[in-house]
């Protein structure tokens, strides 16, 4: 008989979590009966064949109460044995609603570097019903570290299980082509950040990085694909730093595999991650890449020993760089210490032919790592 399993999480719109969530219905739903509450079920980016449930009243107000009283009654009445939730405020409304079902909570970020989205009394919640759950899966190491140092959670109730790396599928999708509009991006050197347009991503810092690169090769090229609210903000860096000849800000779409391929290097510059599934996936392209040694699991994927250098460092699988320093710069600002070495480590792929092969070699290698049926099995292996 199969198992009642229930997923939550606000929307399907496109992010980390919600391709996980995604990818695990798809997955996941022949061997279970599968049942997916969102809070907004209008738009979506994702579209997986399982039961959808919309309780619009998970919210954090007085609403949120029943919100609470409708999911539980959702799990009492599909019977639901295990409920499985994404995201800070569905972990908190899934313990709230909990019936009889084994509640798993699954914590995608480093809380603890952006707790400034949070109020005070939603993170003491958080932290009194981190105790109770049956199980916290983590997405990486640093953020399981996160959990048990700064919410007390139970040391034995921890486990990590990454995100997935669907390769099989990346490759069919990687070599479609790229629209006529866009394909002179790529006839130069191309480095691409795909991301939300957020302060968590920090692009403004490698716009203004990009300056420097720009004076070592006038043609390489910065390509940003993704949405937000600092879109405006960024387009006018750009054209106050005279490089709307070589940045690109494109809108999101939903195959990026293509300009992935077709880039030379892949940079994240966040200043914390969970564990970024569009860095497995820029592996899984070949393609050589650059993170900010931040809070999250960049470094774990990139770097076989834990490493805190303040610099450019040569990682096994790629290369590391410190975080920028979060203040939003006008184009007439100085360069930051770490905004130049940006720059220097982009400069540094560019220039040493060996150092780009090597790279290029290992990250598919170190994508297999990562691989679908590795991680689904963990999965099963809890549910």
């Amino acid at each position: 008989m199969k198992k009642n399993i229930l997923f939550i999480i606000g929307d399907l719109r496109t992010g980390g979590a919600e391709r996980v969530v995604n990818n695990l219905c798809e997955n996941l739903k022949d061997k279970y009966n599968i049942t997916l509450v969102l809070r907004d079920a209008t738009k979506r980016d994702y579209n997986p064949q399982v039961n959808i449930v919309e309780i619009s009243e998970l919210v954090y107000c007085k609403k949120g109460l029943i919100g609470i009283y409708k999911l539980r009654k959702l799990k009492k009445e599909l019977k639901i044995d295990t409920s499985i939730s994404f995201m800070l405020k569905y972990n908190i409304f899934n313990y709230l609603s909990k019936y009889h079902d084994k509640v798993i909570v699954s914590v995608r970020n480093y809380i603890s570097a952006n707790n400034e989205i949070y109020s005070k009394k939603l993170l003491k919640l958080y932290k009194r019903i981190i105790k109770r759950v049956d199980l916290i899966v983590n997405v990486s190491e640093d953020v399981m570290q996160d959990q048990i140092d700064n919410f007390n959670s139970n040391i034995n109730k921890n486990i990590v299980i990454p995100n997935f790396c669907d390769l099989d599928y990346i490759d069919k999708q990687k070599v479609k082509k790229i629209p006529i509009k866009y394909q002179k991006i790529f006839n130069n050197k191309t480095i691409i950040c795909p991301g939300r347009y957020s302060f968590q991503k920090g692009q403004w810092h490698l716009i203004r990085a990009f300056k420097k690169v720009v004076e070592y090769d006038n043609e390489a090229h910065l390509i940003l694909v993704g949405r937000g609210k600092l879109k405006e903000y960024y387009q006018s860096l750009v054209k106050d730093l005279n490089l709307e000849k070589n940045i690109f800000i494109l809108e999101h779409m939903n195959n990026i595999y293509p300009y992935i391929y077709n880039s030379q290097i892949f940079i994240l510059n966040s200043f914390y991650e969970g564990m970024p599934n569009v860095l497995l996936e820029a592996l899984s392209c070949e393609v050589p890449c650059i993170a900010t040694n931040s809070p999250g699991g960049s470094k774990e994927i990139l770097v076989s020993k834990s490493n805190d250098s303040i610099d450019i460092h040569l990682g096994e699988y790629g290369i590391l760089i410190p975080p920028c320093n979060r203040v939003m710069y006008s184009a007439s600002d100085e360069l930051t210490k770490e905004e130049k070495i940006i720059a220097e480590a982009i400069i540094l792929l560019l220039k040493d032919k060996n150092l780009y092969n090597k790279y290029k070699k290992k990250s598919r290698k170190r994508a297999t790592d990562y691989s679908k049926e590795k991680v689904l099995k963990m999965w099963e292996d809890i549910i």
